[in-house]
């Protein structure tokens, strides 16, 4: 039977669409401000990509798994929210990092030493790569539209770029070097290179101005929540209370007058919303879609940004069924090796408390824009995959597991490449003359859960400028 429409009006001084990270940290810098604030998520949960879930004596995360020690955004709204005692850090072992390359998981340098005595890289690239120092800054140094495999082949050499910094664009952003932007995907390093002429340098400088001064005097590596990421959007969602409502799903933007009309379906029926100004938090193609009438000069900026492809396999195993001990965060692939995983992330060994004893957890990931295929399979397609993968890597054959389960995500991350600065400049001109509208999201300037974090803060900063200025 068809629900019957119920069309009310609704007010408040700001409404945030959309309930990822993102949403979240704009909704709490919004309503510490004094602002009535709604936030209308389309999913029955909030959290977005952010999800963490107990399957038996495992816990799952089929999103992010950690946030790094200069995530300082991230931390103080930790705090904020009464989280700071529920941060743990990763097991020092989990500072390894390995590629599968030439039938062996590899590990990667992890700084100039390790890099001169590693296998990764040839001898001679290993060379190359040492002269980073010295390498004087080329023509295209900093220029928005290189590449970000131009920036380190530039900077390192090919067989770096091919063989480290690759595998780590498909690992980060499930997308191609040669396509991502430098100076957006790889900002800090392009920062690095544009103000001390050197990546390694720059690098270096940083780690001693951080070291012993503030939140840096965190110890570095990679941190979670006890119970995982999930904590995150769980507490946000807990403090903004009945100003979040799930099953909200925005379909169009209006505008009126100095303000905004908001429709959307709601669990009760339709629903009008009027609002001084709008915080848009959703993935890039379903913030073209609601913008398209109202803002077109908008949509099409986001509409032009384009989505990879994940699935995620999570996967229980004693460690007996293991070909190898799990000492690291984890091994990424290289493309043109052919393996049918981007990589596998080992949370057992990372954190505590993701697995029962004597049995390791391993969540695989597969697709990006090498398979973009990926996002037409079904969730066994994806288990079986994942297996073949991992078998010639680090599953014994025919190996029997606790359990199984795996996601397909269509559009899972946004590929910022050559380019985006342009869009992003364009998205801020529409902004900033418009003064009431503001985007936040991973689409913006990097797909950490930092990153998404701040685009929210900074979205609700310029919210509680644009609304509160006379003439608006």
């Amino acid at each position: 039977m068809a629900r019957a429409a119920r069309v009310s009006d609704s007010a408040a001084e700001i409404i945030v669409i959309g309930a990822g990270i993102a949403g979240l940290a704009a909704a709490w810098r919004l309503g510490g401000a004094g602002i009535d604030v709604r936030v209308l998520e389309a999913a029955p949960r909030a959290g977005g990509l952010i999800e963490t879930e107990r399957r038996g004596p495992f816990l799952v995360e089929w999103g992010p798994h950690s946030f790094l020690h200069n995530a300082a955004h991230v931390v103080a709204l930790a705090r904020d929210l009464g989280l700071a005692d529920r941060i743990v850090l990763a097991r020092p072992r989990a500072r390894r990092r390995y590629i599968y390359s030439r039938g062996k998981l590899r590990r990667v340098p992890a700084g100039p030493l390790s890099l001169l005595f590693g296998t990764l890289l040839s001898p001679r690239a290993r060379l190359r790569a040492l002269r980073e120092p010295w390498v004087a800054r080329g023509a295209s140094a900093g220029a928005a539209a290189e590449s970000a495999y131009d920036f380190f082949a530039r900077r390192f050499g090919g067989e770096f770029a091919e063989r480290i910094a690759a595998p780590f664009a498909s690992g980060v952003y499930a997308g191609d070097l040669t396509a991502l932007e430098a100076g957006t995907a790889f900002s800090r390093a392009v920062a690095w290179e544009r103000e001390h002429g050197s990546v390694l340098r720059g690098a270096l400088r940083e780690w001693r101005a951080r070291s012993g001064t503030g939140a840096a005097a965190r110890p570095r590596g990679s941190y979670s929540f006890q119970d995982g990421m999930g904590e995150l959007g769980a507490a946000l969602a807990a403090a903004l209370g009945d100003r979040l409502e799930c099953g909200a799903a925005v379909h169009a933007i209006e505008r009126a007058g100095s303000g905004w009309w908001i429709r959307a379906h709601g669990l009760s029926g339709d629903a009008t919303w009027h609002a001084r100004g709008v915080a848009i938090a959703l993935p890039a193609h379903r913030a073209a879609e609601i913008l398209a009438p109202a803002v077109p000069a908008a949509a099409a900026a986001l509409a032009e940004i384009p989505y990879a492809p994940i699935a995620v396999a999570q996967f229980g195993v004693r460690n007996e069924m293991l070909t190898r001990p799990l000492d690291g965060f984890g091994f990424l692939t290289i493309a043109r090796e052919g393996p049918p995983i981007l990589g596998c992330l080992w949370p057992s060994a990372i954190f505590e408390g993701r697995a029962p004893e004597g049995v390791s957890l391993l969540t695989v990931f597969l697709g990006g824009v090498r398979d973009a295929e990926i996002r037409a399979a079904t969730e066994g397609a994806v288990i079986e995959r994942a297996r073949r993968g991992l078998a010639p890597m680090l599953l014994r054959e025919d190996a029997p597991v606790e359990f199984a389960a795996a996601r397909v995500l269509p559009r899972a991350i946004p590929q910022l490449v050559v380019g985006h600065t342009a869009r992003h400049d364009r998205l801020s001109g529409i902004a900033s003359g418009l003064g009431t509208i503001a985007f936040a999201g991973n689409f913006l300037g990097g797909v950490s859960v930092e990153d998404a974090v701040r685009s929210g803060l900074q979205a609700a900063e310029a919210l509680l400028v644009g609304v509160r200025e006379p003439g608006r």
